[in-house]
């Protein structure tokens, strides 16, 4: 009994340690990835001598409250990017009814952007987006719908003066994260594909 006891623990362990090392580097790499996507934030700087306010909050785009009008440096991690990143904000809310148009990347062409409130990287940048209506009434019967994805976000900024914060939290991107220990890729955003 000893003896068969012992060769299942040592098929159960070659049997794991193979899986383990098979896996490799990209497995949990993908997995840290899908980790920091569920939070941004950082502090926000104006670049210039003239202050800038921005007081904004949208939770999940269903409640908005605030305005910006704002072009300023985020000093933070947004969309797997960290360092200094160039944030634009063109934002408006009256809780039922409001009107968005963010976008946070690097300025030079040849570096890949991503925009908070993520939309895939080959989109337009921030002067040729447009804006689109958020708010319990603008989200869902505004003629400019939100893109789907960001009903999964709630994106905060509080900027007085020239410094600030920023801060975002994805929930979509959380199940993302579950999933992905059992290998299921729902944002289609590991290494290998969705």
């Amino acid at each position: 009994m000893t003896a068969r006891r012992g060769v299942s623990v040592s098929a159960l362990l070659i049997v794991g340690t193979l899986l383990f090392y098979g896996s490799g580097c990209t497995y949990l790499a993908d997995r840290g990835r899908d980790l920091t996507d569920i939070i941004e934030a950082g502090i926000t700087v104006t670049p210039r001598l003239t202050p800038t306010v921005a007081v904004r909050w949208n939770a999940f785009d269903v409640l908005s409250f605030g305005y910006s009008k704002s072009d300023l440096m985020l000093l933070g991690w947004t969309d797997r990017q960290a360092g200094a990143l160039r944030l634009r904000d063109d934002f408006w809310g009256l809780l039922a009814w409001g009107e968005e148009r963010i976008w946070i990347g690097r300025d030079d062409a040849e570096a890949p952007f991503t925009e908070g409130r993520v939309l895939p990287a080959t989109a337009l940048p921030f002067e040729g987006r447009e804006p689109y209506s958020v708010g319990f009434i603008g989200a869902f019967f505004g003629e400019k719908r939100p893109p789907l994805r960001t009903f999964g976000e709630c994106p905060k900024l509080f900027h007085l003066g020239w410094i600030g914060i920023y801060a975002n939290c994805s929930v979509i991107d959380l199940p993302d994260f579950i999933l992905g220990w059992s290998t299921l890729d729902i944002g289609s955003d590991d290494a290998g594909g969705g």
